[in-house]
């Protein structure tokens, strides 16, 4: 594979214009991911985190799919990865759920408690290039956690997910999902959720 390429810092408009396009793809992959749970609501933390070059050559050098047309698109939009903005790699930033497009998935503050039963996100900086944008994070349930990596890509002017790899998963002892919590934990705060019906 290439060797990564840091692309220069930009100005501050620059960077305005880039996060409203990071927060459209994270948009299309959450509602991607509603979409699988079938009218169940999904939290995820609003925090999106730096990306580590590390996490950069996992990601490029993953385990084996087989060969279908989605993981076929992903395998190529991995080149996405050689040429990333030099922002995502050292910056955190957060998400504000304030806009019309948000409201528009029902999105809300959240606890820990709220969101253990859903499907959970955390989620990293975007890499984006022209119409394609690679995305990645953790999956976490009440039960463990599995990275991923997903491709997005704008048709006229509008993004929509492609596939999803699985890398790693890590399950918690059985009966997990049934433990109790503390209610300190429930009430931990640091979530959004999506879908949940008006």
């Amino acid at each position: 594979m290439a060797a990564l390429l840091l692309l220069p810092a930009h100005s501050s408009a620059t960077d305005a214009h880039y996060e409203d396009r990071e927060d459209a793809v994270v948009r299309a992959f959450l509602t991607g991911q509603l979409a699988k749970a079938k009218g169940r609501p999904v939290c995820f933390k609003p925090t999106l985190l730096a990306v580590h070059p590390d996490s950069i050559t996992r990601l490029r050098n993953g385990p084996p799919e087989p060969k279908t047309r989605g993981s076929r698109a992903y395998a190529r939009d991995l080149s996405v990865w050689t040429q990333v903005p030099r922002r995502i790699l050292g910056e955190e930033r957060e998400i504000s759920i304030s806009s019309d497009a948000w409201k528009a998935l029902h999105a809300r503050p959240a606890t820990y408690g709220e969101c253990r039963p859903l499907m959970q996100f955390t989620l990293h900086r975007v890499a984006i290039r022209r119409s394609t944008a690679m995305i990645h994070g953790n999956q976490g349930s009440a039960c463990g956690s599995s990275s991923f990596g997903a491709n997005v890509r704008a048709v006229d002017g509008r993004w929509s997910p492609v596939h999803w790899k699985g890398y790693y998963a890590v399950s918690g002892p059985p009966a997990c999902g049934r433990l109790p919590i503390s209610p300190e934990l429930a009430a931990m705060p640091g979530y959004v959720m999506i879908g949940e019906p008006p």
